[in-house]
C-alpha cells in the first residue's frame, strides 16, 4: 500500500480530475503551476511524478 498524498499532491489531483472534466486536453506544466500557486515547475514535477508512482 503506498503512503497517502499530501496535501498538495491531494491538490494537484483534484484539479487535474476537475481539468479533465472540463478541457480536451491535459494542462500544461505552468497551467498547472500557475493554478497550484507554484513558482517552481521542478516542484510541481515532484508532486506529479508521486501522483504517476501512486498509479493515479
Amino acid at each position: 500500500m503506498s503512503a497517502p498524498l499530501t496535501r498538495r499532491q491531494q491538490a494537484v489531483y483534484e484539479f487535474l480530475v476537475t481539468h479533465r472534466e472540463e478541457f480536451p486536453h491535459p494542462p500544461s506544466l505552468d497551467e498547472l503551476a500557475a493554478a497550484m500557486g507554484l513558482s517552481s515547475r521542478g516542484s510541481l514535477h515532484k508532486h506529479v511524478r508521486a501522483l504517476v508512482q501512486a498509479a493515479l
